[in-house]
């Protein structure tokens, strides 16, 4: 006897983590250039920038023919609250990405 979860088989993809799992990978990818760009580590900033950008664009790709996905990619800090300070002279994903 096979018993299926019907109620869950067709709400997919809305249910799927790849959303999650792509801002867990940007996250890192700018974790780490802003703390680059904190120190003042040319070196890191230029790598990390590469990294974010390649990373970006990989999520870019993995969306591209389904049906929902991010509709913006920004780089920046998370203020007090829930405000968001997007930093585009550190790194402008928007025009890196698109």
């Amino acid at each position: 006897v096979v018993i299926l979860p019907l109620f869950t088989m067709f709400t997919y993809p809305e249910v799927e983590d790849s959303m999650a799992a792509w801002t867990e990978v940007l996250a890192y990818d700018a974790k780490d250039l802003y703390d680059g760009w904190l120190e003042g580590n040319a070196t890191q900033v230029e790598l990390m920038t590469e990294r974010l950008v390649a990373s970006a664009v990989r999520m870019r790709d993995f969306y591209r023919d389904i049906s929902h996905g991010p509709f913006l990619v920004e780089f920046g800090v998370a203020g007090s609250g829930e405000s968001f300070a997007a930093l585009p002279s550190l790194v402008d994903l928007g025009q890196r990405v698109n």
